[in-house]
């Protein structure tokens, strides 16, 4: 992702998901080794949201309380099965 920040202090995020939406769910197990040990493990929906749920559940497997930062926003809702996975969500707001 680039971002660009005018004079005025606004940034514009511009992504090229290209490698990130080609993970898979089943590469997300790769990951456990890196999980063991953590106690939290941080998630965002940069890669598909089957790929999300899998870390999560191997996040949990593995001792690590989950939290999901939902950015980018989704086009869709998530799925349920993934919010039983999150131990916390982070939340933006606009009068923050």
């Amino acid at each position: 992702a680039l971002i660009a920040v005018d004079t005025s202090g606004q940034n514009t995020i511009i992504v090229a998901p290209g490698a990130n939406h080609s993970i898979s769910a089943a590469e997300a197990g790769e990951w456990r080794k890196t999980f063991r040990g953590a106690s939290y493990v941080l998630l965002q929906l940069e890669v598909p949201f089957a790929s999300v749920e899998a870390a999560l559940r191997i996040a949990r497997e593995e001792g690590c309380r989950t939290i999901l930062d939902p950015a980018p926003a989704p086009d869709r809702d998530l799925p349920p099965e993934l919010w039983r996975l999150v131990d916390f969500l982070t939340h933006t707001s606009a009068d923050a």
